[in-house]
């Protein structure tokens, strides 16, 4: 994920024609990504590495947006580690679907 410097993000209606190609790029990056992480074993947390994560709701199996418990859960059972390790979990910057 990338920070967005110059431009703006665009509309949710304005998104639709490019989904289909952002969903396959994405699933291309993940293999390459998972493809090459394979191999690395023990390596410690870096500044700005990030952990993705989806929340699907188990009685409609939709994504859920609502739902920052599991952060929250993170932060406090892990809390030691987060703070040996210098990790905090916090939800993305997104644009939700208006509709």
């Amino acid at each position: 994920m990338g920070l967005l410097a110059v431009g703006t993000p665009l509309q949710w209606e304005d998104n639709i024609p490019y989904l289909e190609k952002v969903k396959q790029n994405g699933v291309t990056q993940l293999l390459k990504i998972m493809t090459r992480s394979n191999e690395v074993k023990g390596k410690p947390f870096l500044w700005g590495d990030e952990l993705e994560y989806v929340l699907i709701d188990n009685k409609t199996n939709k994504i859920t947006v609502n739902n920052d418990d599991i952060l929250i859960k993170l932060n406090t059972d892990l809390e030691a580690e987060c703070k040996q390790k210098d990790l905090v979990y916090h939800p993305e910057y997104a644009m939700l679907n208006p509709t």
